[in-house]
């Protein structure tokens, strides 16, 4: 090569060499903001504010409690955590006593937690969030005791921004340049995490650079990236190097996007970050809404990154914005966040250049033997200078290989980092990105391993082979799966399979078995020809059902299919049915938002996200597009009516079996929802009050499955019951034939005498069509087995939410003859129909009316699905409670279970209890309870909502299913009581006279439930 056109790859295409003062680092430069500006506006959320001053004051004192607690210089310490303002507290504190931190998201699975633990081996855990006392550090983190090498772990519990007490504070930070600053997990392509790890250098480079790109000036930044992603450092860290403030959102979800353009305005945003899959929906947003864009006048510099930016999107962006810097970013996580930027111009066209290196560092493109190429030649990016991490933790293999030695003297330092990005650079030496030479994606701005899918999916052991492949185009990009399995095994089970291996965006939207993986002609796997498959088996689905298979479309129902088509990539041609479910084909939170803009613009309809959200299927989702809401509410109604009369008429023409039930104690039962929170406590009760052999039906590929089903569930919930006793059943209530084959079938219905049905879908969300299979074609099949071979006894549990409300009281030997509202009382209200009719031609049944079904008396443990447990273990996890006159009527498991046994060992059929304790309780006596124990700050709903919705964005599943249940802020009436709606009190409406006498005959004191049933409930939360 020409030595001009090496200087200029080497030399003049590289980052200014400035020079900088290495003899501090980015905390020392917070330090100096803080002594000169301590009254300065430093972190605000919500409505509440730290200035400099109090914020370094309370890192300061979190430094002391960790050097308190023996960590030392070059420790890790891991930052357990949902997000919030704990969050750049905790790294500021590790900073001071020149610890790494290395933030974890709470909501990984917990393998994948474990796993990146042992790895960290740290001194102590930092856990955000309340724990029995703020600060207090002699708790260990749920389910690590025990485990290899993190037996009696301490952890320090950062709860809310109160100083903590005790250890002496440390003033001021020890950490040098050469130090590790943090570390941050990214995908691996053996199945585990690796720990990329960078210096305080790189850091402090990257802030000053930045410093000197977009000015000294105090900007207003929004932390808008997730905290396990390198990006919110600069978000978090970089505006307190240079006085600025970080603004911590408090909003609807990161991905409703209104909400997060009113959080700018509100607070002034000048700067902040998207990644391009997101911006893009935001340009369609602004474009579509000329108010919003009004909101965003005081912002300055949107910087995006992570993904292949969209030229399209960037010019309409820049023509409603035009004194908005916009700037691409590209840079892994072992440089140190971002270290090649280029600022869009006008010129830049129908290409974005990822850009030029920053100052101090250098991105060269070398060939497959190491060369250098030439501009207009593709070759991968290598990186080097100050930007350069260390390598990744414990694994000298993986560093070696991807930290190569440096060849060229023009490049300072010993070493260049291989991104496996691949690029050709222009003439004025900006690089143009082409494309990854590994297995290595991203995904809405999210770095996945398919080398990682792929090991989760193959450890799954009905599977042989998996390999993982994008499928779409653009940001409606999705992640699909083909396998080659040795025994059947369902999409749904393989996604619950990654669920506990994979972070949530590197699970499979789409799962396809293939009896082979195709190969090239050199014998490696031919993914192009997978994408084909993968394509034209989804293509084949959608004209199969637009060639008539299924249900005709109504007008609506075909105009908002025609969007779906827009959006899902599993929809490349057809209709979808009209029970197809939006995120069963591939939907998400992102093409949900996407989607309602999309109707705002065809109909001028603005559709709540969670109306949307939970309007799961075409149908119902077309009924939201109604005119009139209580008319579109009838509507919905009747369709479902229809259905559920039809499900009703045909279950009930079952023949009765020849013969009368046994009447002494069952002998052999069949018991169906083992695994669920009342079944498993019917099934210690059936056990241990009856001599009984019980078969019970799981849902699973095989008796080892089901059997190691049961054993969890059991072991969550402390029962050491007689296995021999215990036949598992591998099968399943939605399917015909309970899931069994012909044989297995009969040889159960011989065998059995009576049957416990228990199982069902609980779901308060999903309407009629969602439950029917499991709650009503599952209650048919039940049924059929019943009369099948020898006559048997049925017990079927149902709820007192069949009751329709304002029905007014009901005696227990009636029935409902109205369906009340809502899918999952409907599903079960045709379930007693069906039942009903059965026993007025002579087969026998019993059905159980259960209230709410509460804690454990004695050990406090509660059903985690439940709406009160989803709110008060909201209310721990973000230390808030809310002012409430709700009432609920509490049953506990351990007495409901009980009773009921007392009826399935006496024989008694054809008969109907209200298994319920008199009396109610008041949910704000259980708050007060728990804020005994744990501070609860009062909150109004407004912001308790919002609080819920942020941490449900950032992962944690509990906050998820909680926010689906509660009222959107905006529908709730001035002085109205937001949370009343969620509970029922049943005692109010049934008489219980036949359920009381159970309870006595059992020993059972039916009283209302005493203070220390309430207190056991509290003690297990907190304990938790």
């Amino acid at each position: 090569m020409r030595s001009d056109l090496r200087r200029r790859l080497l030399v003049d295409f590289q980052g200014r060499r400035v020079p900088y003062p290495t003899g501090r680092t980015t905390i020392h430069l917070f330090e100096d903001h803080a002594r000169d500006h301590p009254d300065r506006p430093a972190l605000r959320w919500a409505d509440a504010c730290l200035t400099y001053g109090e914020l370094d004051a309370l890192a300061a004192r979190w430094a002391g409690v960790l050097r308190a607690r023996g960590v030392e210089r070059g420790d890790f310490v891991p930052l357990v955590t949902a997000g919030g303002p704990e969050l750049p507290v905790m790294m500021l504190a590790s900073m001071k006593v020149g610890a790494p931190f290395v933030p974890i998201d709470d909501a990984w699975p917990r393998q994948r937690l474990h796993e990146s633990l042992r790895r960290l081996r740290p001194r102590v855990v930092v856990r955000t969030g309340p724990g029995p006392e703020a600060g207090d550090t002699s708790i260990g983190l749920d389910g690590l005791d025990g485990l290899d090498g993190l037996d009696g772990l301490d952890v320090v519990r950062v709860a809310g921004t109160a100083p903590p007490d005790g250890a002496a504070a440390v003033p001021e930070a020890v950490a040098t340049v050469d130090d590790l600053a943090y570390g941050f997990f990214t995908s691996g392509s053996t199945g585990a995490p690796k720990c990329a790890l960078n210096r305080h250098l790189g850091l402090l480079n990257r802030f000053l650079s930045m410093t000197r790109r977009f000015g000294a000036q105090r900007d207003v930044v929004l932390q808008n990236s997730r905290h396990v992603f390198d990006s919110s450092l600069w978000q978090l860290l970089w505006p307190l190097t240079k006085g600025s403030q970080v603004v911590l959102p408090d909003r609807a979800g990161i991905l409703d996007l209104p909400r997060t353009v009113e959080e700018m305005a509100r607070y002034g945003v000048t700067a902040t970050d998207f990644v391009p899959s997101v911006f893009n929906i935001l340009v369609e947003l602004l474009t579509s809404d000329p108010g919003l864009r009004g909101r965003l006048t005081s912002l300055r510099h949107l910087l995006i990154g992570g993904e292949e930016i969209d030229p399209g999107a960037v010019r309409a962006f820049r023509a409603m914005f035009p004194r908005v810097t916009l700037t691409n970013t590209f840079g892994p996580t072992e440089a140190s966040i971002g270290s090649v930027f280029h600022e869009i111009q006008d010129q830049d066209g129908s290409a974005v250049p990822i850009g030029r290196p920053i100052d101090n560092t250098c991105a060269i493109l070398l060939d497959e033997r190491g060369h250098l190429v030439e501009p207009g030649t593709i070759g991968e990016i290598y990186l080097g200078g100050d930007c350069l991490g260390t390598g990744y933790l414990g694994d000298a293999r993986r560093t070696a290989a991807a930290f190569v030695p440096n060849p060229f003297a023009e490049i300072p330092g010993t070493r260049l980092y291989r991104t496996g990005d691949l690029a050709w650079q222009r003439d004025d030496g900006a690089l143009m990105f082409v494309g990854r030479r590994d297995q290595q994606i991203k995904l809405n701005g999210a770095l996945i391993d398919l080398l990682e899918v792929e090991t989760a999916v193959a450890g799954h052991p009905a599977v042989h082979q998996a390999k993982a492949v994008v499928h779409g185009h653009g940001d409606l990009k999705t992640l699909a799966c083909c396998y080659v399995a040795d025994a059947p095994v369902s999409a749904r089970e393989l996604a619950a399979h990654c669920g506990d291996l994979l972070p949530a965006h590197a699970v499979p939207r789409v799962f396809l078995s293939v009896a082979r993986v195709p190969l090239t002609g050199n014998g490696k796997t031919d993914r192009l020809a997978l994408k084909r498959e993968v394509a034209a088996r989804l293509s084949t689905k959608r004209q199969e059902t637009a060639a008539g298979r299924g249900p005709r479309l109504t007008e609506r129902q075909h105009e908002l299919a025609r969007l779906w088509a827009q959006l899902l990539p599993s929809l490349p041609a057809g209709l979808p049915r009209p029970d197809s479910g939006f995120h069963e084909l591939g939907g998400t939170s992102l093409t949900l938002q996407r989607l309602a803009g999309l109707i705002q613009r065809s109909t001028g309809l603005r559709l709540p996200l969670k109306s949307l959200a939970a309007a799961g299927t075409l149908a119902e989702q077309a009924v939201l597009l109604m005119p009139g809401g209580t008319g579109a509410a009838r509507a919905l109604d009747s369709a479902a009516d229809q259905q559920m009369r039809a499900d009703i008429e045909r279950a009930a023409a079952v023949p009765p079996a020849p013969g009368h039930p046994p009447s002494h104690a069952p002998r052999h039962a069949l018991l169906t929802g083992a695994t669920g929170f009342l079944g498993v406590h019917l099934l210690a009760e059936l056990l241990e009050r009856t001599e009984a052999v019980v078969h019970c039906l799981v849902r699973a590929r095989d008796q080892g499955e089901a059997r190691l089903r049961l054993d969890r569930v059991l072991a969550e919930h402390g029962l050491d019951l007689d296995a021999g006793r215990i036949v598992p059943v591998p099968g399943d209530l939605a399917r015909p034939r309970l899931g069994l084959a012909a044989e297995a079938w009969e040889g159960l219905a011989e065998r059995t005498d009576s049957v416990v049905h228990a199982g069902a879908l609980v779901n308060l969300v999903l309407g009629y069509s969602g439950l029917r299979a499991p709650n009503v074609l599952g209650t048919a099949e039940v049924l059929r087995l019943a009369v099948t071979g020898r006559p048997k006894r049925l017990h079927h549990v149902s709820t007192l939410g069949v009751i329709p409300e304002g029905a007014g009281p009901l005696l227990e030997e009636h029935r409902p003859l109205q369906a009340p509202r809502g899918g999952y009382g409907r599903s079960k209200w045709a379930a007693e129909q069906i039942l009903a009719a059965a026993r007025g031609r002579g087969i026998p049944s019993t059905v159980f009316r259960l209230g709410e079904v509460m804690a454990h008396s004695r050990t406090g443990r509660g059903n985690p699905r439940s709406v009160l447990e989803l709110l008060l273990r909201a209310c721990v996890r973000l230390r808030l409670r809310v002012a409430t006159d709700a009432v609920t009527d509490w049953t506990p498991v351990d007495q409901a279970a009980s009773a009921l046994v007392e009826a399935v060992r006496t024989g008694r059929d054809n008969d109907s209890f209200h298994v319920l304790r008199p009396g109610a309780v008041r949910i704000d006596r259980l708050l007060a309870l728990l804020h005994e124990r744990l501070p609860l700050r009062e909150t109004d709903y407004r912001t308790f909502h919002a609080q819920t919705t942020e941490g449900a964005a950032h992962g944690a599943a509990e906050l998820a299913a909680l926010r689906s249940l509660l009222p959107d802020p905006e529908t709730v009436g001035p002085g109205a009581d937001a949370l009343a709606g969620l509970f029922g009190d049943g005692g109010r409406q049934v008489s219980c006279k036949h359920g009381s006498e159970l309870a006595e005959a059992c020993g059972l004191a039916w009283t209302p439930v005493g203070e220390d049933v309430l207190l056991a409930c509290v003690r297990r939360l907190v304990s938790d």
